[in-house]
């Protein structure tokens, strides 16, 4: 046992590690002067703790039997003192609460009950909890600009707030990193940022024996993270909130999600699974928002239970993300060729190895247009970015295809197709060993593909397909492909081993073409430090229809280099 006198002293800190329970060894300390008092005590195995201090105190506990730490009496005040409480067994800090005017709080259980707190006032202290292997339950948190962190770490290490919390301007993160959930009463406010993430559950409350209660968040910058995890069977991975004052979201909900906003988004960006069951609703003043989980493409291609499709947008002051984590992101035309998604600046990316598709046909264009687009697939070899039919994509500043696996621009539509794709500086990027660039003709009259920049534009291959770089015209009559750019920039094709193919279709007019109409040097090669590295090979082949040809044409001068064979061969049209 322990046994202190302070002989009329007071404390300006006190540092406690327990390794056995009170029962067995008693811990007293007495004589404290100051009007301070303490008491750590307890009848069986748990250490029942009660502090309070008129001058600064700052309190270190461990207790390491494996059995719980729990507040009693008023519970905990420092009077700007710091408050450090970790057990081996759960921590129940909701008698009296923990007040320090300006210290720091921290708990740490590695128990299987985890923490449970009341009422936590720091005056600007940061407030932290960690429940190693349980769950946390939280009352009302109040940091006056300290920093809040609530993190758990088993299967069902779930986050359950009993109260509001207030950050001032620290940040909030709720973190549930081995699964759990993320729900509660009050609001969750900063007027920094908030970040609430579950490895593996459902951040709200979804609708079941009650309605559905929504994660209320103020902040102007807000994250939140629902990922799914394998083997979840039910709603894991959805997430469901309010929000208050945000414009700035970065959204994930691998299953779905229900979002809210009483300000409309200036930052977006939003992130679901493909394969993904739940509903897609998001919801912003002055903005509106489209999302599907389609049964087929605009082809009829079966796409049921693969798909995530952003349908409509009109945020047109926002910087948009929308992405697929695994199988397909979809983009759809529209009757009457509307700007499908008109916002100031898109990304669309699908991270999880699969497609980004663009699609349009003669009855629904598709048009995308903003000041800035970029349209990325990533994840695996088989990532590939897909435009297909009647599409036209535009920016008035610069825009970026980038894939791991192949980027293929096809006019076909069955009829009615063409492709345009122009800004004053764009590239075109794959990154796989064997990747392919193509660009297509389509089978029905005047189905062309058209790529044309004012400023810049660039062909980046590592590939050594012998599609590294290809344009082709089509069947039918005036299905050609051109490759052009004008003005003071420089138009490039950086390919490292692959070949370059320039090739005239079977139709009337279906030709191909490479052109350099500004005045700089047009390079086709790859710039290293010692030169320009040659292409694989070089083939400007001639198509079987009449006017097919195929060219690579400069105003300025030319610097090409091929490695192997340069083949040029007339058509038979």
């Amino acid at each position: 046992q322990t046994r202190l006198n302070a002989n009329g002293n007071s404390l300006a800190s006190l540092v406690v590690t327990k390794r056995s329970t009170p029962d067995v060894d008693p811990f007293v300390i007495s004589g404290l002067g100051g009007s301070q008092s303490v008491s750590i005590d307890g009848e069986v195995s748990d250490l029942t703790v009660a502090l309070s201090s008129p001058s600064l105190l700052n309190f270190n506990l461990a207790y390491t039997t494996g059995d719980a730490v729990v507040l009693t009496g008023g519970g905990i005040a420092t009077s700007g003192g710091s408050v450090t409480m970790s057990s081996s067994g759960g921590i129940d800090a909701t008698t009296g609460g923990i007040a320090t005017g300006g210290g720091a709080v921290t708990l740490v259980a590695s128990g299987t009950s985890g923490i449970t707190a009341g009422s936590i006032t720091s005056g600007g202290g940061a407030v932290t909890m960690t429940a190693n292997n349980g769950a946390i339950s939280s009352g009302a948190i109040t940091t006056s600009g300290g920093n809040i962190a609530l993190t758990t770490f088993p299967t069902a290490g779930h986050i359950t707030l009993g109260g509001p919390l207030a950050a001032g301007s620290g940040t909030i993160t709720l973190r549930a990193n081995g699964g759990g959930n993320i729900s509660g009463s009050g609001t969750v406010t900063s007027t920094s940022s908030v970040s609430a993430t579950t490895m593996n559950g459902v951040i709200g409350v979804p609708a079941g024996a009650g309605p559905a209660v929504p994660l209320a968040v103020s902040a102007p910058t807000v994250t939140l993270t629902a990922n799914r995890g394998t083997g979840a069977t039910g709603s894991e991975g959805t997430v469901l909130a309010t929000l208050i004052g945000t414009s700035n979201l970065t959204l994930t909900g691998d299953r779905g999600f229900d979002v809210t906003s009483d300000t409309a988004f200036t930052t977006l960006s939003v992130t679901t699974k493909g394969t993904g069951a739940g509903s897609l609703n998001l919801a912003a003043t002055g903005q509106t928002y489209g999302f599907d989980r389609p049964t087929t493409d605009l082809f009829g291609t079966l796409v049921s239970g693969t798909a995530f499709e952003v349908v409509s947008v009109n945020a047109p002051t926002a910087t948009t993300t929308f992405a697929a984590s695994d199988g397909l992101l979809l983009v759809r035309g529209a009757s009457g060729g509307p700007n499908k998604l008109n916002v100031q600046n898109l990304t669309l990316t699908n991270t999880g190895g699969g497609d980004v598709s663009l699609q349009g046909t003669s009855a629904n264009p598709l048009v995308l247009s903003s000041a800035n687009q970029t349209f990325s697939a990533s994840g695996g070899t088989g990532a590939d970015v897909l435009i297909r039919g009647n599409v036209a994509i535009s920016a008035t500043t610069s825009q970026a295809f980038t894939a791991a696996g192949n980027i293929t621009v096809n006019a076909d539509a069955g009829g009615g197709g063409a492709i345009a794709i122009s800004a004053p500086t764009q590239t075109f990027t794959t990154t796989g060993g064997s990747s392919k660039i193509e660009l297509l003709g389509g089978a029905a009259t005047g189905e062309k593909v058209t790529v044309a920049a004012t400023n810049q534009q660039r062909v980046n291959s590592t590939s050594s397909s012998i599609a590294a770089f290809r344009l082709k015209g089509g069947s039918a009559a005036d299905t050609s492909v051109t490759y052009t750019h004008s003005g003071a920039g420089l138009q490039d094709f950086q390919i490292s081993s692959g070949t370059v193919t320039v090739e005239g279709g079977s139709g009337q007019n279906a030709f191909a073409k490479i052109e350099e109409t500004g005045t700089n040097q047009q390079k086709i090669c790859r710039d290293t430090f010692s030169g320009c590295n040659p292409v694989g090979s070089l083939q400007i082949l001639g198509g079987s229809g009449t006017g097919a040809f195929a060219q690579i044409t400069a105003s300025g001068s030319q610097l090409v280099g091929v490695n192997s064979a340069t083949i040029v061969k007339g058509g038979t049209g």
